[in-house]
């Protein structure tokens, strides 16, 4: 991607241990000169999941959706 494109940060699977990851996501972003999109849930937490199944797909789902994103960054692999 180039320097400029806005890329969607969602967590569609396991986890994180909290907002410094998310931060520490959003700085590697931006280091990389894109502009990092946040997801709704990003943080949320159910169980071992990122929160619960519908709120995950969400994220991604408005992700994927939105021609304004030009990429998609899993911030958390699971």
């Amino acid at each position: 991607l180039a320097p400029g494109a806005r890329v969607a940060l969602v967590s569609p699977a396991g986890p994180l241990r909290g907002e410094g990851d998310l931060v520490r996501a959003v700085d590697n972003a931006r280091a990389f000169g894109w502009e990092p999109v946040v997801g709704t849930h990003a943080l949320e937490r159910e169980g071992y999941f990122a929160g619960r199944d519908d709120d995950r797909l969400a994220d991604l789902n408005r992700a994927l959706a939105d021609d304004r994103i030009d990429g998609v960054w899993c911030v958390r692999g699971g």
